[in-house]
């Protein structure tokens, strides 16, 4: 081999060490960017597809302090989202949410903020009534208007939104009876 030939193949194997370092800085800085994005959403998860509530009440506070930081209906985002970068501007630390949806029980979760992921929670539905209470009064309006003559007006018994009243609705009530979480300020949920 000449010395050209081994210059050019050494200036080759230089280049080709230079592209991969390169690409590897890239990929290594892009991940690290991933790893410190701040998320800040509550995705709800394992719902039926058809169900797709417009908003939620959400009650957020400070963990262990009596004082509400937000206390509001918001809108959700794709029909499992609700953001809550919008409603904890300048507060960190830790903190509790209160959320109630229609038709299912309230519920609370703790959390730190800001969040490294996104906070994720199915909620129990079946709650036909509006009283944040999955009990025998859900299962009766939902089995009454399963068996009903007139099936184009369904309402809150309809649980999973797909337009129906059907065994699957039922199954949402008995498989999710109890009691949700109540307010801290023991103020009523509002009714949707």
């Amino acid at each position: 081999m000449s010395l050209g030939a081994k210059k050019r193949s050494l200036w080759m194997l230089i280049s080709l060490a230079i592209l991969i370092l390169v690409g590897l800085s890239a990929w290594q800085l892009l991940n690290l960017q991933k790893k410190s994005q701040v998320t800040g959403s509550l995705v709800l998860d394992d719902l039926p597809t058809s169900y797709c509530p417009k908003e939620a009440q959400v009650v957020l506070r400070i963990a262990g302090e009596n004082q509400n930081l937000t206390d509001q209906t918001v809108s959700l985002a794709d029909c499992h989202t609700i953001a809550l970068s919008p409603l904890l501007a300048g507060h960190n630390g830790s903190l509790k949410i209160w959320v109630r949806l229609p038709q299912a029980l309230a519920f609370s979760r703790d959390f730190n903020w800001p969040l490294t992921q996104d906070l994720t929670y199915a909620p129990r539905l079946g709650d036909s009534n509006g009283d944040n209470v999955v009990d025998g009064a859900d299962e009766q309006a939902v089995s009454a208007q399963i068996f009903a003559a007139n099936d184009t007006n369904v309402g809150s018994a309809d649980i999973d939104g797909d337009g129906r009243v059907t065994v699957l609705d039922l199954s949402l009530v008995k498989l999710n009876q109890g009691v949700g979480a109540a307010r801290p300020d023991g103020k009523a949920w509002q009714a949707f």
